[in-house]
Parts: C-alpha cells; sequence; structure tokens
C-alpha cells in the first residue's frame, strides 16, 4: 500500500513589526503610527506633537470700536483669538473691571462671526442693557444665569453644553459656545469662611475647591469635545492662611492673598490674567477714563509677563461707540521695548509716529494706527515677527505634513490677500 504523500510542514515566520528599526538606526515613528493606529485602545490616547494645532478652533481678537484687528491682544495671547476647549482666568483686586472685560470678550466673539454665550452671574449685580452694549456686547444675545451655588452652577454649565449641541440647537458646531463664571469668588454664600478649612461646609474653602476640582475633570473634557471656551473671573481674598491646618501659622510668617478655588484654575487654565486699574488723565488734567492693565501671569502658548494697557473711555458710556480703545496699546508694542519694527525703518516722537511702508510719512497717533492696520502686508509681517499663532506662518508649518502646510499656506495665502 503506497503511503500517503506528507508535505513537510513549513515553519511559520514571525510577522515582521511594522515599526522595525530600519538601517539607518534611527527609530521608524512612521511605522510606530500605524501600530498604534490599528490599537483601538491607544487610537484616541497617541498623537504626534508636531499635529499640535491642526484642528484648533480660533475666536478672533478685534477692536470693538472699528472692527479692525487687536494686536495687542494678539501679542498678550500669542495667538490671533481664544481658542475653544480652553479656560481663562480673570483674577484681581475689587472692582478692577473683570466683568467689563470679560463681556468685551463676550462682544468679540459676537462681531466674529457667532457664538452661544451664557454667564454664570453670581454676585447677582448685572449692569443694565445699555451698559453691556458700551462694552461692545449684544445684550439680546447674552444669555444669563444666577446660581445661588457652587453645585447649581457648576451642574449648570454642562447642561447648558448639551442643550445648544442637541437635535434642535446646533449638532454640527456651526458656532462656539461661550461659557463665563462671573465671579467664582461669588458663589457660596458670597463670603466663603477662611476658617472652615478642609471642613464638609459648603461655605468653606475645602468644600469649593473639592468641587471645581470635579468639574475640571468631567466637564472641561466635555468643553474641548463640544468647541466651548470657559471664562471666570475671581476677586484676590485678602488674608486667607496658606500655611496648613486654619489657626496654624503659615508657611514663611505670613498670609498670602488668593482667591477661591484657586489650586484648580491655575491647574486647568490655559491663560491667567490679572488686572489692574487707575484713572486715565490726560496731559493737561482732564480724566479721560479708566485705564485697565492686563498681565498674563500664566500663558500655555506664549511667554508670560507680558503687559497691555486698554483705555475705558468715559464718555463714550452714554453713546454708540464702545468704551475700549487699543490705539496707544498698539503703538506702545509697535514702538516699545518688544517692537517687531526693523528700528532703520521705523520713528516715533513729540506725538509722530512713521513707517518706510506707510509713505514715510509722520502720522498722529490714531491716524497711525488707522494706517498700519490697512496695510495687511505690514500687519502680517509684524504678526509672524511676533509669532502669532493662528495664521499658518513658517514656525507653526515646520513640523507638520504635507496636508497640514498646504492648507496653512492657502489660508495664510488668503488672509493676505482679504
Amino acid at each position: 500500500m503506497a503511503k500517503k504523500k506528507v508535505t513537510p510542514k513549513v515553519a511559520e515566520q514571525p510577522e515582521q513589526p511594522v515599526a522595525a528599526q530600519p538601517a539607518t538606526g534611527r527609530p521608524n515613528f512612521d511605522g510606530l503610527m500605524q501600530l498604534v493606529e490599528k490599537d483601538a485602545k491607544h487610537k484616541s490616547t497617541f498623537y504626534r506633537a508636531s499635529s499640535v494645532g491642526s484642528d484648533w478652533r480660533y475666536i478672533d481678537f478685534i477692536d470693538l470700536a472699528n472692527k479692525r484687528p487687536c494686536l495687542p491682544l494678539e501679542w498678550l495671547y500669542g495667538t490671533r483669538g481664544f481658542l475653544t476647549g480652553r479656560i481663562v482666568k480673570y483674577l484681581s483686586n475689587e472692582a478692577a473691571g473683570k466683568s467689563s472685560v470679560l463681556l468685551m470678550n463676550v462682544g468679540m466673539a459676537q462681531a466674529t462671526g457667532g457664538v452661544w454665550p451664557c454667564i454664570w452671574e453670581t454676585e447677582k449685580t448685572v449692569p443694565p442693557p445699555d451698559y453691556i452694549h458700551s462694552l461692545g456686547c449684544d445684550p439680546k444675545n447674552l444669555l444669563l444665569q444666577a446660581p445661588d451655588t457652587v453645585k447649581e452652577c457648576l451642574s449648570g454649565i454642562p447642561a447648558f453644553i448639551k442643550t445648544i449641541r442637541g437635535k434642535n440647537v446646533d449638532p454640527d458646531k456651526e458656532f462656539p459656545i461661550l461659557l463665563g463664571i462671573d465671579s467664582v469668588s461669588g458663589l457660596g454664600a458670597n463670603a466663603v469662611d477662611i476658617e472652615e478649612g478642609d471642613k464638609k461646609s459648603e461655605d468653606s474653602l475645602g468644600y469649593h475647591a473639592r468641587q471645581f476640582s470635579k468639574f475640571f475633570r468631567e466637564a472641561f473634557k466635555l468643553c474641548a469635545r463640544e468647541d466651548a471656551i470657559l471664562f471666570a473671573t475671581a476677586q484676590e481674598k485678602a488674608n486667607i492662611e496658606t500655611g496648613g491646618m486654619p489657626g496654624a501659622k503659615p508657611r514663611g510668617g505670613s498670609k498670602k492673598n488668593t482667591s477661591i478655588a484657586d489650586a484648580p484654575f491655575a491647574y486647568h487654565a490655559s491663560w491667567i490674567i490679572k488686572l489692574y486699574h487707575k484713572q486715565a488723565v490726560k496731559d493737561d488734567g482732564t480724566v479721560e477714563g479708566e485705564l485697565v492693565t492686563m498681565l498674563s501671569t500664566k500663558n500655555k502658548l506664549a511667554p508670560r509677563q507680558r503687559l497691555v494697557n486698554v483705555l475705558m473711555r468715559k464718555h463714550s458710556l452714554a453713546g454708540d461707540e464702545p468704551v475700549w480703545s487699543f490705539s496707544q496699546a498698539t503703538v506702545q508694542l509697535l514702538f516699545g521695548p518688544s517692537s517687531p519694527f526693523d528700528q532703520d525703518k521705523c520713528q516715533s516722537g513729540g506725538g509722530w509716529y512713521r513707517h518706510d511702508a506707510l509713505g514715510g510719512s509722520n502720522y498722529r497717533l490714531e491716524d497711525f494706527v488707522d494706517a498700519f492696520y490697512s496695510n495687511e502686508a505690514l500687519l502680517m509681517e509684524v504678526r509672524e515677527k511676533l509669532r502669532i499663532r493662528g495664521f499658518g506662518f513658517k514656525f507653526e508649518t515646520d513640523y507638520a505634513n504635507e496636508e497640514e502646510r498646504n492648507d496653512a499656506e492657502e489660508a495664510l495665502s488668503d488672509a493676505a490677500t482679504t
């Protein structure tokens, strides 16, 4: 009987990993990314650092008085506008302009394409509609909420986001969502018991901090996913003990000014802006208004410790023109220590300003600012030197892939010809 022919088994060769080290001796990250993308567990958590910024959505800064760009704020924040999915904290002592700046931000968002804005007004001291309008904000398209407790405020924010992104409002995220808490210091009984320490009382610092920590862990991801941005104002509370247990001597032998929920905000905020204010007095002694100083003490996208002075004009409160003026802040930036101008092409002095790209003529302040913003090529050159993100400049696209680079170049070309 013939024997059955047996085909010899060939040993299976192990599959060569896609990310095998190439002949050059350098890691093959393209192959590694292919493997990572195949792994469902890691697909949503791994991404290349070079892709950061490719899908950012901006709410552009704008000078509300004349609907032109606002270079001082672009430089202060380091971007063409606010980023959705981020947190901005305004911190100051009492009556330094926090609420006014927040309403200015809402007005900018309303004027640059639309937004879904809602402010949780905890102190229940909302200014009248005509005053809101003078700050550049449209009161007819602004929602307000008046929570009584921390829990009511922080639970209302995710609910509002889900309402907007529901199927009957804006499920396709055509417009970003702008959320404001004004102010964190007004939550609770409007007077947190600083001696309560970490007790469970709803009027204690510890309770507030825990509630905000929980909120950021759960709701911040929702903001990032749903194209929402959160603004919060906070008032510094004097003499809050920060040295250990209540009643114990603080470290360093002194007390520290801080704000409610300071640690959770400091951890999660992309920008922390500290505000100061003083009277703006002209050379002849007349009071022009209030000068609001904005100092960046935290910035995840640009160097911190940048400072911008914004004028709130007194005479505009009763008129149709917004109170804000960035003209002085613009020339301070263009001709000050951080000037992006080539020094052999510009000159200033005696209240006159000039630049070769603007015809070499002498201009008074307002006329110079008008001429500067009208010269799109000079404006874009300045933005690139100041490294303003969001316009697709070379420093942003050096590490992008080809598709992202082409998109950025097209956007930059469109901006230059607008």
